[in-house]
């Protein structure tokens, strides 16, 4: 990987809906990080396979386990993997060893920042130690950086929650809750359907989000403020939200891309690499997701790059850990797999602009002045294997797979990264 902050491209095809030259071919001139000019493409330039260029991605959740748990990834590893799959912006999951509770494990977050090759934009805990049973220093985190307040996997304590709305809102701080009853979802492993019957797998079954959705809805309703709803899965989930906003709450949500893209019946192999959390639904689920990825319900696509060991994965399926690497599969397995449902610019909004607006920053532009975050991808066959995977963990359910979507560089802080 080689990278450059002063270079020009010619030909490139811009897909970005939200520019008026998206769809055309340019040529673009970047001079210490910052785009220097753009232009429409002299005719000459044209060829049958362009370069595509687009505003590089923005995470809202992913995994870099560092601090303490660096043997999954780590910060080096994390960042080649969000730039060989365009990302030039991450916000890191907070459930660290420490978790960043505190000002002081913000500032950590920060000063690591500083040596990445991407944006790290930090998030901290709802509560303290992520116990779930008091606010931590929301003030001073939010002051040193924090971009948002992150419950973790866990069903969120009511009272603690309310707190959080209000006081949040004063400070125009973002918490992010994971929907979940715990009751309903303990020691479970896959999605509750025929699924669950054939493998004897315990579920987890998709009231144990509704119903923690609809909770968190009436907290929203009582406290006011504003809340982000990370990782939602099911049809009857969208239609929560569907029905929250159209009350004017002000009630935001993600979806992990892969939810987009796999059912339940991937359990039916008993490959761990399809155990996420919450679970793969049915194709009802999917579709209903999909569609309200279309209309504005679902605001931003989250890749939930969740690295794992293998000691911790390649094991029996109801003794593996939840999740899977996507940052550097995320955009070529959905362009590639939803090719009849959504088209390549809706994919890059709601991982740009989706994502910019709910933490209340500047989606990644391609204007004269802005610093170059932009990705490069090209129509070309290529496949996943262990050797070519940049994460340090290797659990992705893609091994082995081809995609005809190759993201070939990376353009971020100004400083553009060539993959092979």
């Amino acid at each position: 990987m080689e990278s450059m902050k002063t270079f020009s491209l010619e030909g490139c095809k811009l897909v970005d809906p939200q520019n008026p030259l998206n769809g055309k071919l340019i040529d673009i001139q970047v001079k210490n990080g910052l785009i220097d000019s753009i232009s429409e493409a002299k005719s000459s330039s044209a060829t049958d396979n362009p370069i595509h260029i687009s505003p590089a991605f923005i995470d809202i959740l992913a995994d870099f386990c560092d601090p303490g748990m660096e043997h999954r990834e780590d910060f080096r590893t994390g960042s080649k993997a969000a730039l060989s799959g365009g990302y030039a912006s991450v916000a890191l999951n907070p459930y660290t060893q420490p978790v960043i509770d505190s000002k002081s494990k913000v500032a950590y977050l920060q000063g690591l920042n500083l040596e990445s090759p991407i944006n790290i934009l930090p998030l901290a805990t709802l509560s303290v130690n992520g116990e779930n049973v008091d606010i931590p220093e929301i003030y001073d985190m939010t002051l040193s950086g924090a971009c948002g307040f992150y419950s973790g996997k866990a069903q969120v304590n009511e009272k603690l929650l309310i707190t959080a709305l209000q006081y949040c809102d004063g400070l125009k701080a973002l918490p992010m809750v994971f929907p979940q009853t715990d009751s309903l979802a303990h020691n479970g492993q896959i999605n509750e359907s025929i699924v669950s019957s054939k493998t004897g797998l315990k579920p987890i079954p998709a009231i144990a989000e509704e119903l923690a959705l609809a909770n968190i809805i009436k907290l929203l309703e009582y406290a006011g403020g504003k809340v982000h709803i990370t990782h939602i899965s099911s049809a009857k989930s969208v239609a929560l939200i569907a029905e929250a906003k159209s009350k004017g709450l002000a009630i935001s949500c993600s979806v992990a891309g892969h939810q987009l893209l796999f059912t339940d019946e991937e359990a039916l192999s008993f490959d761990s690499r399809s155990k996420v959390n919450p679970p793969y639904r049915n194709q009802e689920d999917r579709k209903a997701l999909i569609e309200a990825c279309k209309t504005g319900i679902i605001d931003a696509i989250i890749s939930d790059h969740s690295p794992v060991d293998i000691e911790a994965k390649k094991i029996e399926y109801d003794h593996a850990d939840f999740g899977i690497i996507s940052l550097q599969t995320n955009f070529p397995a959905l362009r590639d797999g939803l090719k009849s449902d959504l088209n390549e610019g809706q994919i890059i909004e709601l991982l740009n602009q989706g994502p910019a607006k709910i933490l209340g920053r500047k989606s990644h532009e391609i204007k004269v002045n802005e610093v170059a975050n932009f990705t490069l991808w090209k129509d070309e066959e290529w496949t996943l294997t262990k050797s070519n995977i940049h994460s340090r963990s290797k659990n992705s359910p893609f091994i082995g797979k081809s995609f005809s979507t190759k993201i070939i560089g990376t353009a971020a802080k100004g400083s553009l990264s060539y993959f092979n």
